[in-house]
């Protein structure tokens, strides 16, 4: 694929933690997202931005792989340039401390 012809985007949506449309309580490994793949998309979804491009997600720490998986995202993510990328996230204080989290990140 030509690099000039690569497709751009303005925002990039992730929902980390559960498939959708499955179970809870038939919860497998390979039911889950996972820190490796997850970080893997990111990185190209990264090159994908358009400039002042956003990537939202959503990460669901409830289970084992979900709070791992959040753990490997916020630590890559905290490392990414920050001459090129703002990055945030939100915790809910008053709720349970594996509450679901929103990270964003906007190219610059």
């Amino acid at each position: 694929e030509n690099e000039n012809e690569k497709i751009k985007f303005r925002l990039i949506v992730y929902n980390l933690g559960w498939l959708p449309g499955l179970q809870k309580a038939n919860l497998k490994s390979e039911t889950t997202t996972i820190a490796k793949t997850t970080i893997q998309s990111l990185q190209n979804s990264l090159q994908s931005l358009e400039n002042e491009g956003g990537i939202s997600i959503v990460s669901y720490r409830g289970h084992k792989e979900g709070n791992e998986e959040h753990e490997a995202v916020v630590e890559y993510l905290s490392k990414i340039d920050p001459f090129l990328f703002n990055f945030t996230f939100t915790q809910w204080p008053n709720r349970f401390s594996n509450s679901p989290c929103l990270l964003f990140i906007q190219k610059k």
